[in-house]
């Protein structure tokens, strides 16, 4: 017989979020914490409220960084290729 076993979804805290996202390398927690849930109030990250508490799935910190991650890449000056030349047009 197969044994069922559901798969659990991770859910962090905010501070684990705010270390998943390293956004706590350049300031204390609470700074970093504000600084999470203003992009969750610019509805440009996602959380889950469970009871009186936000919870972020890894699946969409994952979504974040990449969109963030998109949208850095094109500021950035690059070639036919697609390679990145820098900001200073290849120097």
């Amino acid at each position: 017989m197969i044994e069922f076993r559901p798969v659990q979804r991770v859910l962090l805290t905010a501070k684990e979020a705010v270390r998943y996202l390293r956004l706590d390398e350049d300031r204390d927690v609470e700074k970093a914490v504000r600084a999470l849930y203003r992009y969750v109030d610019r509805h440009e990250l996602g959380a889950t409220v469970i009871g009186v508490h936000r919870r972020f799935s890894i699946r969409e910190l994952d979504r974040f960084i990449d969109a963030k991650t998109a949208a850095g890449a094109s500021d950035w000056p690059s070639d036919s290729n697609g390679h990145l030349t820098g900001r200073e047009g290849g120097k």
